[in-house]
């Protein structure tokens, strides 16, 4: 059979040379046409052959790069990664989209090329801006339940315009339990009510340029179609019966509907979707029923028996020296060699820099930074099969390559050896400052160095108000390699603008609002990491309960050994027991009704943390006082009462500790001394009476 090539070697690709998509193209991609010589007549064969194998080399490299005709390719190299706070040292970028059906999450390009590769791909750097952290994420598309490979789509599809927030398009929404009327009803409906409120919307505009005031009750055009989409789908699920006449009476009612009424209506639309109806901060959203001094008693009942925390990854006796210096010669023979955290590449670091100043070897990493999970089992795994394991940040299967990619590996210190090796411990000191706070929630945010992941920002909280104490970022020792912005919630900008710490002021280590008074928000920086160990042990004693979720990790990062401690993943148990434990978001959502961490790729704010920690002590409060309550058990002027006594007695030992040996061996002890107390000096307070009393006695 004939070639078809010969016909339209020599016509020019209606594509174009850098447009055209096909690799076997018959058309030519030249710029010029190629004039045939005498000797390319001789041998027209051999040329032939020659001349495609040049145009599909052209083809393919054409997609990334303008060809020369003279210039060869120049052979790429591996920059070292260097550190420094820029939009391009140490944040993570998606995974440019490869075309692969299992690829759910939108990704972006962004990254540099490999050594390998050899094309090297121009792109326009992104410029970096905290509005862009402000923005909500939307979350990862979760798999599909059927089972289907998902169909393919355009880079134009994945774009981050289009995927942070996908447009509503009007048109009416599927109803699972089956349509109140057929598609094409409720589309014309649905339309002729957009219709009539983009009327009244237009009006209100009109006014606004006049009255500024009226900004919050102007709708641009995606909330216009998302608030008809929402009336219909209401409509349609709540009065199916009825839906066409429901409809027609909305649509005649906008119809005849002034523009004071559309104001009214837009204004108690818009004060239910604010945040004003949700507890203040400074007010914690459970009330337990007792005073002051009586939930403190009761937080007591939660501090955390010191035998039992080891396991929980707490450091409770600071290592010796000779352990710290074991740790350093170790490291020394390793010659710095470690394991990157995200996707477990063997590499090398260099603290004090290398000659060309890389801070680490190995590349660019690549990786998932969400957790592997098993799909919930449905009954059609039978004839299915079962589903294998996915990454919640992408939905690919376990096993796939990475979805995201940042320019240098990371690692991260377990050890309380090495950890002291590079910051020691200490232990909470006594406070005779008299500017202790009675019970402290705190949080911190880690970022990776070059000796781990280190603190860069503390967050502490009064209990149970919730007051702000000490909200301040933090210079690490080592240099930067990756903020980890999607946990850490810290952007390099942070770190770039933060204003420094001085106590000589006075002021509180809290944020501060620019003098612009634009409401724009700033966090003070202190010097290092034992800068702000000093900010926390100057509000906390020995006997001060540190309240906190999983804070085993904050307070190895801070170096802190403290024995009174109240962690929020250890009184809610999970019902798989130990190592398994409930993150704080679901706590929060499950207990308070509230949401937290929404801020997607924007990171935490561990201020908010440390105080939905504190929030759910005082839901637990509450929960333990009901059930103390129908024992018996009552409480007067700050004092509890056992039942069908007049004396004021002590707690009984909380129940969700009882399961371990040490937590077994205090309750016989505990109970029986307590039954004993009594408050001889009437002038006395009843809980610090109490609280002395029972010092003597080992820690629960």
């Amino acid at each position: 059979m004939f070639s078809s090539k010969s016909y339209f070697r020599t016509l020019p690709c209606p594509a174009g040379p850098r447009d055209c998509c096909l690799i076997n193209c018959i058309f030519t991609h030249d710029k010029k046409k190629r004039s045939a010589s005498p000797l390319a007549k001789e041998s027209k064969a051999s040329n032939e052959g020659d001349e495609v194998r040049v145009v599909k080399r052209r083809k393919i490299e054409a997609a990334y790069i303008e060809l020369s005709d003279t210039d060869d390719l120049p052979a790429p190299t591996r920059k070292p990664f260097v550190g420094g706070l820029t939009s391009e040292s140490s944040q993570s970028c998606p995974l440019p989209f490869t075309g692969s059906p299992s690829m759910s999450e939108p990704q972006n390009a962004g990254i540099a090329a490999t050594p390998h590769d050899r094309v090297v791909v121009k792109r326009q750097p992104r410029a970096a801006s905290l509005a862009s952290l402000t923005r909500p994420v939307s979350p990862p598309q979760p798999p599909s339940k059927s089972g289907k490979k998902q169909a393919l789509t355009t880079n134009s599809e994945r774009s981050p315009a289009n995927t942070a927030a996908r447009r509503e398009q009007l048109a009416p929404r599927i109803i699972s339990k089956g349509s109140p009327a057929p598609y094409a009803t409720r589309l014309a409906l649905l339309k002729k009510l957009h219709e009539d409120m983009a009327t009244l919307n237009r009006s209100v505009v009109k006014e606004f340029r006049s009255d500024p005031r009226l900004r919050s009750l102007c709708l641009t055009v995606d909330q216009l179609v998302k608030t008809a989409v929402d009336i219909e789908e209401e409509i349609a699920r709540g009065q199916p019966m009825v839906y066409p006449n429901i409809m027609r009476q909305r649509i005649r009612t906008y119809q005849k509907m002034s523009l004071d009424d559309w104001k009214k209506e837009r204004t108690e639309s818009t004060s239910k979707s604010t945040p004003a109806d949700a507890p203040k901060r400074s007010e914690a959203p459970v009330k337990t029923g007792l005073s002051l001094e009586e939930e403190l008693s009761m937080l007591e009942r939660f501090i955390a028996v010191q035998e039992g925390l080891s396991q929980h990854g707490y450091v409770t006796t600071p290592p010796t020296r000779s352990e710290i210096e074991e740790a350093k010669y170790g490291v020394a023979t390793s010659a710095n060699w470690e394991h990157c955290d995200r996707c477990g590449t063997r590499f090398q670091v260099f603290p004090d820099r290398r000659e060309d100043g890389a801070l680490t070897s190995g590349g660019s990493c690549t990786y998932h930074w969400g957790r592997v999970f098993t799909p919930r089992r449905e009954k059609t795994d039978a004839i299915t099969g079962v589903k294998e394991p996915l990454y919640s940040c992408c939905s690919n299967p376990k096993g796939t390559p990475g979805c995201m990619s940042a320019p240098t590996h990371v690692f991260k210190i377990s050890e309380p050896k090495r950890l002291a090796a590079v910051l020691p411990f200490v232990k909470t000191p006594p406070n005779e400052s008299g500017k202790q706070v009675r019970a402290v929630s705190f949080d911190c945010e880690m970022g990776y160095t070059c000796y781990g992941l280190e603190l860069i920002r503390l967050s502490a909280t009064s209990w149970p108000g919730g007051e702000a104490l000490i909200d301040v970022l933090v210079r690490p020792i080592g240099h930067i390699l990756d903020l980890n912005t999607r946990f850490s919630g810290v952007s390099n900008d942070h770190f770039l603008n933060a204003i420094t710490y001085d106590p000589a002021t006075g002021e509180p280590p809290i944020s501060c609002t620019t003098p612009e008074g634009s409401g724009n928000q700033k966090l003070y920086m202190v010097s290092s990491p034992i800068a702000a160990r000093a900010l926390l042990l100057s509000i906390i004693s020995p006997a001060t309960p540190l309240i906190g979720h999983a804070i085993e990790n904050d307070l190895n990062t801070i170096r802190l050994v403290h024995p009174s401690i109240v962690d929020t993943a250890i009184l809610f148990k999970h019902p798989r027991g130990f190592p398994f434990r409930f993150g704080l978001k679901k706590l929060v959502k499950e207990h308070l009704k509230l949401d937290i961490q929404m801020a997607g790729s924007a990171g935490h704010d561990s201020l908010e943390d440390a105080r939905s920690t504190g929030y759910l002590v005082l839901w637990k409060i509450a929960e333990e006082w009901k059930i103390l309550s129908l024992r018996g058990w009552k409480s007067k002027n700050g004092a509890f009462y056992p039942p069908g006594k007049s004396e004021p007695g002590r707690l009984p030992l909380y129940e969700g500790f009882l399961g371990s040996t040490a937590a077994q061996g205090l309750a016989t002890e505990k109970n029986n001394a307590v039954e004993e107390l009594t408050f001889s000096d009437s002038k006395q307070n009843p809980v610090d009476g109490l609280t002395t009393a029972v010092s003597d006695l080992p820690c629960a």
